[in-house]
């Protein structure tokens, strides 16, 4: 085993069941069988098969900008579109591919979507180290409820953060 094996810049991330939004997730769902148990596969596979899916991207007529703040590189989002570092969209839109040097963000972080009306809205997609928007106030993203994106507000994806322009 060499050096790179043994040393990890993060632990492994928790199982289902760890934290608490999980309990309250699996009784939302009628799951509450798990709620005793440490084996909580079924609600892994129950969370796999309820999430909500966005099928055909929607052309916005607006265009949100994220300007990362450390590096100053822009993107452009005019369709719904999964940000991540290897984003994998399974049909819910674009994939769009962050820098991601402290390797915070996850594979498939968070989507920005259009609602059709020139609202655009992020929603976390179960990341590790959340979805936050700021502004006066800082909220957090819980995994697949949407938040509304507006203009000078920032969003942070892990450790990164993206000043947000609506066109």
């Amino acid at each position: 085993m060499d050096q790179s094996d043994s040393v990890r810049p993060f632990p492994e991330p928790p199982v289902f069941g760890w934290y608490p939004e999980d309990r309250i997730w699996a009784q939302q769902h009628g799951l509450t069988q798990y709620l005793d148990k440490s084996d909580f596969s079924g609600i892994e596979a129950a969370r796999k098969y309820s999430e909500p899916k966005h099928l055909a991207p929607v052309k916005s007529g607006g265009t949100v900008i994220l300007r990362n703040t450390s590096s100053n590189s822009t993107i452009r989002i005019s369709h719904d579109s999964v940000l991540g570092r290897k984003p994998s969209s399974e049909g819910r839109g674009e994939e769009v591919t962050l820098s991601d040097p402290t390797r915070t963000i996850s594979r498939s972080h968070a989507l920005i979507y259009f609602d059709g009306q020139k609202n655009a809205y992020v929603q976390d997609l179960g990341s590790l180290n959340g979805t936050y928007v700021i502004g006066e106030a800082e909220s957090r993203s819980k995994p697949h409820c949407p938040i509304k994106l507006e203009q000078g507000l920032l969003l942070r994806l892990g450790d990164e953060f993206y000043e947000i322009s609506i066109e």
